[in-house]
């Protein structure tokens, strides 16, 4: 078990949002795995991908979080989430839960601190902007990515990636619930319209 997993198992566990449910593979402090699949169910074993974490809102996996502490390779970072884009849905056991239409995508990777790569940062820079590209030009599920290359260290509970990653999660499933409430026809109260 990697403390970086676990820094950030904290930081989800932590997060206080009425309506989700934060799944932690073992690595991070879970009980199991977080496998995704990609065909509808009872179609074989179509199993695609077992990220670190997701968070379940309103019945569905909107937040992916996938965390690299020693394959730091591009296409072990970009296989991720090509991967979680062509899911379908979480399923262990006789649970399913449907992956949204609608995801944020967090990937950590981790540096050590007491050597900073700098090649692979330029490197990982890179990748983290032509993924965006790339997720915006294919209009797949994955709406929102967010890249954190970090040490352990800063992911303790006050540190900056903590808080931008709670941010990230917060503000996204905020605006999540009011584009929900707007096409259900409900109030939109407490929504800022700049953000949506």
């Amino acid at each position: 078990m990697d403390d970086i997993h676990k820094a950030v198992g904290k930081i989800l566990l932590d997060l206080s949002i009425p309506g989700t449910e934060v799944m932690l593979d073992s690595a991070c402090g879970g009980p199991t795995t977080v496998p995704f699949y990609g065909l509808d169910h009872g179609e074989g074993s179509d199993h695609i991908v077992e990220v670190d974490a997701a968070i379940v809102f309103k019945n569905e996996i909107k937040v992916v979080v996938e965390i690299d502490a020693s394959d730091l390779r591009p296409v072990a970072l970009c296989g991720k989430v090509l991967a979680t884009a062509i899911s379908n849905h979480f399923r262990l056991g006789k649970v399913s839960i449907p992956l949204s239409d609608s995801l944020l995508f967090i990937q950590v990777v981790q540096h050590s601190a007491d050597k900073t790569n700098t090649s692979k940062l330029r490197q990982c820079k890179y990748m983290a902007r032509e993924i965006k590209k790339c997720l915006v030009a294919a209009k797949n599920r994955i709406t929102e990515y967010s890249f954190h290359y970090a040490t352990t260290e800063d992911f303790a509970a006050e540190a900056r990636h903590a808080h931008e990653i709670r941010q990230e999660i917060t503000s996204f499933l905020t605006i999540a619930e009011c584009d929900l409430s707007a096409s259900n026809g409900l109030g939109t109260e407490g929504c800022d319209p700049k953000r949506r």
